[in-house]
């Protein structure tokens, strides 16, 4: 018998049980979710600036493809 308390530590990466597999999948729908609010609310925040030759700033993809040329 060994009179020691200290155990191995697992890496934060290694967990591979269920619970933690489903706390995974749910926090990167919540990340992705944020992501995109966070996106469609700079979108609509600049969705009536133009560019001096009256083309749209902003779009959906981020770089316009008018704005490219």
């Amino acid at each position: 018998m060994t009179d020691t308390n200290v155990f191995q530590l697992s890496q934060p990466g290694n967990f591979a049980d269920p619970l933690t597999e489903v706390l995974r999948k749910g926090a990167r729908a919540l990340l992705a979710q944020a992501v995109e609010a966070e996106v469609a609310t700079l979108l609509s925040r600049y969705a009536d600036e133009t560019t001096d030759d009256g083309r749209k700033r902003w779009c959906a993809t981020a770089i316009c493809q008018s704005a490219r040329s």
